[in-house]
This record gives structure tokens, C-alpha cells and sequence, in this order.
């Protein structure tokens, strides 16, 4: 089994096409996926279920997707979690924008499966890189917790 197999992916992305056509790819390569059709919604659900991982659409209905990702790296819940922008925009000011909104990785569309893929494991390998063993927030012994390296603590 690969490392990144099981682990839960929120797919952010208005278009049900490419919602279904997204999760169908990343459930063929073992990854769990959690999906939303707004901004909004997919913030409320990187809140409750803390995905290992967030693909993100820009043209979303409401909010878009920038706004939503830098509400997530403001927000200590959500801060640590690597972001992919998924989108249509091509233009370098786009790529910017994204990046200056906190993105890990940026894809346009139309999306190569297999640089999706890959990008979605690297960031992945990458991620659990930077977890470390700490104390539990009481500070005893026995207790010891993996944490993001935002320091949310997620008992292990």
C-alpha cells in the first residue's frame, strides 16, 4: 500500500462534471474524497473533518476560491493543510494571485490526470515530512501527539 492510499482529499468545485470526474480519479488511486459545491461549504468541511489535503476550484458561486483559501491560512484549524488550485485561469497573474493566497500547487484546467496525481503525492509526502512527535498540550509523559507543523495537535 502507498502512504498516501486512505488519505481524505475535499475536492471545492461547482461544476459536478469535473466534481464527479475529480473524485472518481482520486478514489481509483486510493485516496477517500470529500466533496463540496461552494467556498463556504468546503471551508466548513476542512473545519470539521480536516482533510489531509484540499483541491480547490477559483470560479466558485459566493465566495471564490482565493478568498476561501486565504480564510483557511488564516484560520489555525485549517492553516497547515496543503491547498491545490484547480482552475481555468491560465494567466500568470492567476498563478500569482494563488500563490500569494497561500496555495501549495497550482493546475489549470484542462487537468493532466497524472500530473494531478503526482503533485497530490508529492505535497502529501512532503506533508508528512513535516509532522513531528510533541507533547500532549498538558505537557505529560505519556501522551504523545503528531502535529502539523502549525502546531494543531492531532492525537496519533
Amino acid at each position: 500500500m502507498k502512504d498516501d492510499e486512505g488519505k481524505l482529499i475535499l475536492v471545492v468545485e461547482d461544476n459536478l462534471t469535473n466534481l464527479d470526474l475529480l473524485s472518481s480519479l482520486l478514489e481509483v488511486h486510493g485516496f477517500r474524497v470529500l466533496q463540496t459545491t461552494t467556498a463556504a461549504q468546503g471551508i466548513a468541511a476542512a473545519r470539521e473533518r480536516e482533510p489531509d489535503l484540499i483541491l480547490m476550484d477559483v470560479s466558485l458561486p459566493g465566495m471564490n476560491g482565493l478568498e476561501a483559501l486565504a480564510l483557511l491560512k488564516e484560520d489555525p484549524m485549517t492553516e497547515g493543510i496543503p491547498v491545490v488550485v484547480v482552475t481555468a485561469h491560465a494567466l500568470a497573474s492567476d498563478r500569482k494571485a494563488a500563490m500569494r493566497a497561500g496555495c501549495a500547487a497550482f493546475m489549470t484546467k484542462p487537468i493532466d490526470t497524472r500530473s494531478l496525481i503526482r503533485e497530490i503525492s508529492h505535497l502529501l509526502l512532503q506533508e508528512q515530512k513535516t509532522l513531528r512527535v510533541v507533547r500532549d498540550p498538558i505537557g505529560r509523559k505519556s501522551g504523545l501527539y503528531k502535529t502539523r507543523k502549525t502546531g494543531r495537535a492531532r492525537k496519533q
